[in-house]
């Protein structure tokens, strides 16, 4: 049977329509709003991360990826994911070094202030000093390394840990904590703690990277004499992770270990120090991808371009990637550092060899790929007398260069890029769509990124492009244009990527 609509549902349809309206303009604004950039001044820029780690800006409820050589801004929170770690340079010359399954937020106010929601920091203060919030507390670290605890059962309790060479002050400017001391906080009471043990190496945190099966780790203590037990945790430090060694009249011990994450201790008696996270990785080598050794590469004109791929490396923030006509690398031709796993470069026909630096932003991290070897040639003429045209499987091709193309009538098209352009949210996705409209024609497609470094290039006909081989993408700014002997034309993108993981579980006032 058929109803009539009232005027009272017209109304309430006209204003479900209206908030639908409202809802998609104010999700179009917030993926569009700065992303890439925060709303406040930057702080500084994160120089190391493993796995997830991610930024939020205070205007804004998506939560972004952070990599290494990405800028924190004033305002901003800070999240790892249960295994990831990162380390934070200011601009002030204090450093954050944060745990896994940490939260913390960053001001910017008269001296730098950190506040940490939850988990574990390190900071390591500047000259002016760091003050951290904590539990409604204030606390202003000086010298450091001071390391910030809260308790994931309760966040009003806690510990405050300095080395010997730190102090802490209350935000009254009072002397709470001397170089050497720890502040324990349970159920709303301090308790003051100054150990008679004390861990001197490797310091907390301590990172290494090594080649091969494993590697020996020397752990040193001060402490009265006797026997000393050394608690060695590999993983959480869980009693089923526990393995114990027993030293005497000695104050070092030497242990072959595997990567992994390890947290330690020392224990004399009743006397027990406090843990400390050690962090063993396997250093491996970039590998080299494409060119593939020994190739060839045939070119449409001189000079041409090469593709250069190779696969990240989860500890490096940049590469050094470096061209020579000898395998010594005397006869240097090309090199660049990059941030991403590719780029292309011009070349003449010759014999190239190639290596690529993964070069890490903690000590011991660099590493160095194997020295491979192609040939570029030029592309052999064809019986009427024309270049051959390179060909490529996905559109991966190994040269860039003008091609000639039939003049479009009169009436014909004018070349306009539809696709990408303006933001473009690439979470999740394995490809990126160029799309473009105007006569069908052979054309060269060239991709550069914001420093207008050509990252991607290939030959296309028709007016569509599918890109596969996203490691020549990044976040930010791209520039990409359609180039031939009779029209060209260029459009810029921005590239964002969001982590939809769970909100933190305590709230940011």
């Amino acid at each position: 049977m058929n109803r009539k609509l009232s005027r009272t549902d017209i109304v309430v349809l006209i204003i479900c329509s209206a908030i639908l309206v409202m809802s998609a303009v104010l999700l179009y604004l917030e993926m569009t709003l700065s992303y890439g950039e925060g709303t406040g001044r930057p702080v500084g820029d994160v120089s190391y991360r493993n796995r997830i780690v991610q930024r939020r800006d205070p205007a804004q409820v998506v939560w972004q990826r952070l990599n290494p050589g990405d800028t924190v801004f004033d305002g901003d929170s800070v999240r790892t994911d249960e295994t990831a770690e990162a380390v934070i340079d200011l601009k002030d010359g204090s450093k954050i070094e944060l745990d896994p399954e940490s939260l913390i937020v960053l001001h910017l106010r008269e001296k730098m202030t950190v506040t940490l929601v939850k988990g574990s920091a390190i900071i390591r203060p500047g000259s002016q000093g760091v003050v951290v919030e904590r539990s409604g507390r204030r606390f202003t670290t000086e010298a450091g390394p001071t390391r910030f605890f809260v308790d994931p059962l309760n966040d009003k309790d806690g510990e405050i840990e300095t080395d010997g060479t730190a102090s802490v002050l209350a935000d009254d400017v009072t002397v709470i904590l001397r170089p050497g001391e720890s502040l324990q906080t349970k159920d709303g009471k301090d308790r003051r703690i100054r150990r008679g043990i004390a861990a001197i190496s490797p310091e907390d945190n301590a990172r290494f990277f090594y080649t091969g099966d494993s590697m020996e780790v020397e752990f040193r203590w001060q402490g009265a004499a006797g026997t000393t037990t050394v608690e060695l945790y590999a993983g959480a430090p869980l009693e089923k992770n526990l393995q114990i060694y027993d030293v005497q009249n000695d104050s070092r011990l030497v242990l072959e270990l595997k990567a992994a994450n390890y947290f330690w201790r020392v224990r004399q008696g009743d006397e027990v120090g406090p843990l400390r996270r050690l962090r063993l990785r396997r250093k491996s080598s970039p590998q080299l991808l494409m060119p593939r050794p020994e190739a060839k590469i045939r070119i449409a004109s001189d000079p041409g371009y090469v593709s250069f791929r190779w696969k990240e490396e989860e500890s490096a923030s940049s590469y050094f990637i470096e061209l020579a006509r000898d395998r010594s690398f005397t006869d240097r031709v090309a090199y660049q550092d990059v941030r991403r796993t590719g780029l292309s470069i011009q070349l003449s026909p010759g014999r190239y060899y190639w290596r690529v630096l993964a070069r890490g932003s903690v000590p011991g991290a660099d590493s160095e790929s194997s020295i491979s070897s192609f040939e570029v040639v030029a592309a052999a003429p064809s019986p009427s007398g024309e270049a051959e045209k390179p060909s490529g499987k996905d559109g991966q091709l190994d040269t860039d260069a003008p091609a000639s193309e039939k003049a479009p009538g009169p009436a014909a098209e004018p070349l306009t890029l539809l696709y990408p352009t303006g933001v473009v949210d690439m979470t999740g996705k394995n490809f990126l769509l160029f799309r473009w409209k105007g006569v069908p024609a052979e054309r060269t497609l060239m991709l550069r990124d914001a420093t207008g470094t050509v990252v991607f290039q290939t030959r296309v006909t028709g007016n569509a492009f599918t890109l596969t081989d996203l490691s020549v993408l990044d976040t930010g700014v791209f520039r990409w244009t359609l180039e031939s002997a009779k029209d060209n034309a260029q459009a810029k993108f921005t590239i964002v990527l969001h982590e939809n993981l769970a909100p933190p579980e305590l709230e940011i006032r």
